[in-house]
């Protein structure tokens, strides 16, 4: 039920910018599938499912107070929207404050304290990294994936996502 309602609260921050939208259920896809491969379950999977979908919740506010969507802005505006939409559930104190942490942190690599923090950092480039794709060959693209994930199943997610059909296009 905290997933329905979540994904409920992020639609509704995201309902006049629909590559919102779009973007964090990717993530969110990603996310799961990277948290399985690595076992995850119970709260650490709540944590990464709820990171996932409140990750960018920050944006728009960030845009209006700033003028921009920048991380370092996500990261300020974010946690306190996250908090707010998940005290309206029922969720134990220890995962709201990890959520937050995490969205509080997500540009920041260096924050990077756990798996679950790095499922959702791998999950988001993962959806970030679209660019590359057109302005990178084929073997800038397998050195950067080298470099910039470290858990396997976001590497096997990379390369189908971004090789494997690259050609089918």
């Amino acid at each position: 039920m905290y997933k329905k309602i979540a994904i409920q609260q992020m639609k509704e921050t995201f309902k006049d910018a629909e590559f919102g939208i779009i973007h964090t259920l990717n993530v969110l896809e990603n996310a799961e599938r990277i948290s399985k491969s690595e076992n995850l379950v119970n709260d650490a999977f709540k944590v990464v499912v709820l990171s996932a979908i409140y990750h960018d919740i920050g944006a728009l506010e960030a845009e209006k107070k700033h003028g921009n969507m920048m991380g370092k802005y996500q990261e300020i505006e974010g946690p306190p929207i996250a908090r707010n939409y998940m005290t309206l559930t029922d969720l134990d104190r220890s995962i709201v404050d990890r959520v937050c942490y995490i969205v509080g942190n997500h540009h920041t690599q260096e924050a990077i304290d756990g798996v679950d923090f790095r499922i959702i950092w791998e999950a988001d480039l993962l959806e970030n990294m679209r660019g590359l794709v057109l302005t990178q060959d084929d073997k800038q693209l397998i050195d950067f994936i080298d470099k910039s994930f470290i858990l396997d199943e976001s590497k096997k997610i990379a390369f189908e996502k971004y090789l494997a059909n690259k050609y089918d296009r």
